[in-house]
């Protein structure tokens, strides 16, 4: 998607993540990402679901409370439209 390094992020055992710092590690943002709807896609007890997360206003406001990236989970970010 619109990040500026995709792909798979290795992080040690035990380790928690967040979807903000998530897209961090994938060197952030590109300029025409759409920040408002970023899917994630999770599988729970064995099923499928797409999770839309509005990254753009947990980074506007401090006391947001922080998305938990799971193992497995597959982030995907959007082109905004013009």
């Amino acid at each position: 998607g619109q990040v500026k390094k995709p792909g798979n992020i290795e992080l040690p055992e035990g380790q928690k993540i967040d979807l903000v710092q998530a897209i961090g590690l994938a060197g952030d943002f590109t300029g025409i990402a759409k920040k408002t709807e970023v899917s994630v896609k999770r599988t729970v007890n064995g099923v499928p679901q797409v999770l839309i997360q509005d990254v753009e206003a947990m980074m506007r406001d401090a006391k947001a409370k922080p998305f938990e990236v799971l193992s497995g989970d597959v982030i995907f970010v959007k082109e905004r439209l013009f």
